[in-house]
């Protein structure tokens, strides 16, 4: 339960500075390693869902 509550903190973060709300580095002035990689998978997750989203609804237009 601990780590998901860790998660959450990082996940919420990343979603305000995505938003333009608040920046990384005053959520997280000295960033640990762990951060920093659970930053960078969230990034690369948010970024191929985001894709995969861009290509459904293509398809979605092209098909009916």
């Amino acid at each position: 339960m601990a780590d998901q509550n860790r998660m959450a903190s990082i996940i919420e973060a990343y979603h305000r500075h995505r938003q333009g709300l608040s920046s990384l580095a005053a959520s997280y002035p000295r960033p640990t390693c762990a951060i920093i990689e659970a930053l960078d998978v969230l990034h690369h997750n948010t970024e191929e869902m985001m894709l995969r989203q861009r290509e459904q609804a293509l398809q979605e237009a092209h098909h009916g």
